[in-house]
């Protein structure tokens, strides 16, 4: 006898069974995304009612508005269906921003003001992660670097775009900028290179300002000293700043027969010595001490000294003095002497 009974073979089942898990492969992932598409193309319509909105709000205001509710459109931040409204302001960007966190966690639709100083008249789709950036582009986005949201990637719909105007971040580490002396300083973001800037500039040498002054202020006097000697070598007595031309600002206090004493301004001390066989010129620097030669003395000071022995030699009083002598001695001279 023959057996008439039809079936199919489980080979056939299992390619059967096969050919539709492919097919599901295939077709779901694109039904997924032309589900997200469609809800993400929803949201367009509103965020160019309210961008529209927003631009007569201009109009009217010479301002953009911050809040939905301010707008002359029947427009409210939270919609039934879970779509959020958000006005964007600052100093760099205007723009409207859609979204539905239930619909669409991983998507922003973006619609930048006309006024807007970065991306005028522009929209995007704004994707957190890969995925949802293959949506962006199935509507035609065109991917740019980075995005207005710190993360996410943004998508060009319309307008013009380019990817230098994203906020980049800067290196960590960079918030400061060490200086060799001094403090550190404060460094500056630009969102737009993604590189750091600085305000000011560190100090060019760790001269303390009260040193530096010092210094200033002694050099306004170094020629006269300088004519002094030149006149004490030649005729081997003293002259005096008087006859030199070079007395402005500075007062005779006592004159002797071998010593002239000067005080020139608040600052300075001119003490000008004859003894046979040697003589020296002494630049005393004593802010505070007025013309009270032996408190300044006993006070703080610099003397720069042109002698036979010591042609050119710092002496210091104090602390201060002692610093000065380290910090100048490339002009002053090297040898420092503590009375």
């Amino acid at each position: 006898m023959r057996n008439n009974k039809l079936g199919f073979t489980l080979l056939e089942i299992l390619m059967v069974v096969l050919i539709i898990g492919v097919l599901t492969a295939i077709a779901m992932p694109l039904y997924q995304k032309a589900v997200l598409k469609s809800r993400f193309a929803a949201l367009m319509p509103i965020g160019k009612s309210i961008a529209d909105s927003n631009e007569t709000y201009f109009l009217e205001n010479n301002v953009y508005a911050s809040n939905p509710q301010d707008l002359p459109v029947q427009g409210h931040a939270d919609y039934d269906d879970g779509t959020q409204i958000d006005l964007v302001k600052n100093e760099d960007y205007t723009y409207t921003i859609v979204y539905n966190e239930d619909k669409l966690p991983d998507h922003n639709y973006i619609v930048f003001q006309k006024y807007s100083t970065q991306f005028p008249d522009t929209t995007m789709c704004e994707a957190r992660d890969e995925a949802a950036g293959e949506v962006c582009l199935a509507l035609g986005g065109t991917a740019l670097e980075g995005g207005v949201t710190d993360g996410w990637t943004a998508y060009l719909l319309s307008g013009l775009a380019g990817s230098s105007y994203f906020p980049k971040e800067c290196p960590a580490g960079g918030e400061t900028q060490e200086c060799d002396c001094g403090d550190p300083l404060p460094g500056t973001c630009d969102p737009q290179t993604g590189q750091w800037s600085y305000s000011g500039e560190c100090p060019s040498s760790c001269v303390s300002p009260e040193l530096a002054h010092a210094h200033d202020v002694i050099q306004q006097y170094d020629g006269i000293m300088n004519e002094l000697w030149d006149a004490l070598q030649e005729s081997g007595r003293m002259a005096s700043l008087a006859s030199l031309g070079g007395a402005a600002g500075c007062t005779q206090m006592t004159v002797g027969q071998n010593s002239q004493i000067y005080s020139c301004g608040d600052d300075i001390i001119i003490d000008a010595d004859y003894f046979t066989p040697r003589g020296w010129i002494q630049l005393q620097y004593c802010p505070g001490k007025g013309h009270d030669y032996w408190g300044c003395v006993a006070s703080r000071q610099l003397v720069h000294a042109h002698s036979p022995s010591k042609p050119n030699y710092c002496v210091s009083y104090d602390s201060f003095g002692y610093e000065f002598c380290e910090t100048y001695s490339d002009i002053y001279g090297t040898r420092d002497k503590r009375f």
